[in-house]
């Protein structure tokens, strides 16, 4: 038979008292087959320990609502914005667009102009090389090319008179593009922009 063996501290001058519930029924408490601490409700209880399934009974028939209240680094309720912008194709250099209310990490482009029945489609995530684009070239056979720009339309009377745009900067309120050109692109060309954070 296994007996139950109650030892004091040698060094502990505390009396520790057992103490019966003003019960009527016998009770009978068994303890664990191994070596720990007993805990109660002032203890803390290693997450390692916690197994098991809760009941369903433990949850509240409707679940508290959760709130994003305190949550840190999260996009504004506007994640998207359209900006259209017409530009001279002649002109180079900086052509920041505003009004978008957030920093964008994505845009996309159509870049039209009736005359030549153009039009040129890009996307960009990033800046420089990271541009790409689609190039409708109705004047040539209705073909399609890959340009490393984020606009590429021939405007003028030669297929080497180009306007080009690439991404200069993602801004606090927009969008900043570089103006580009090859020799004498002539006429003026909507650029319709869609920013995406």
């Amino acid at each position: 038979m296994a007996k139950v063996k109650i030892t004091g501290h040698a060094s502990g001058t505390g009396v520790l008292t057992i103490t019966a519930p003003n019960t009527s029924s016998d009770r009978t408490i068994t303890l664990p087959d191994s070596t720990g601490t007993i805990l109660d409700e002032n203890s803390s209880l290693p997450a390692a320990n916690l197994t098991g399934t809760v009941a369903d009974a433990r949850f509240p028939a409707t679940l508290p609502a959760i709130s994003g209240a305190s949550l840190t680094n999260l996009p504004s309720s506007t994640e998207y914005a359209y900006i259209e912008q017409s530009y001279d194709s002649s002109t180079t250099g900086a052509m920041a667009l505003t009004g978008a209310g957030f920093t964008p990490k994505f845009v996309l482009i159509f870049l039209g102009q009736g005359s030549t029945e153009e039009i040129s489609i890009g996307c960009a995530t990033g800046t420089g090389s990271s541009d790409r684009s689609s190039v409708n070239q109705k004047p040539d056979g209705d073909k399609f090319t890959i340009q490393p720009e984020l606009a590429f339309m021939i405007e003028g009377g030669d297929p080497e008179d180009v306007t080009k745009l690439r991404v200069a900067s993602f801004d606090a309120d927009g969008i900043t593009f570089t103006k580009a050109k090859n020799n004498s692109p002539t006429g003026t060309v909507v650029l319709s922009a869609f920013l995406f954070a």
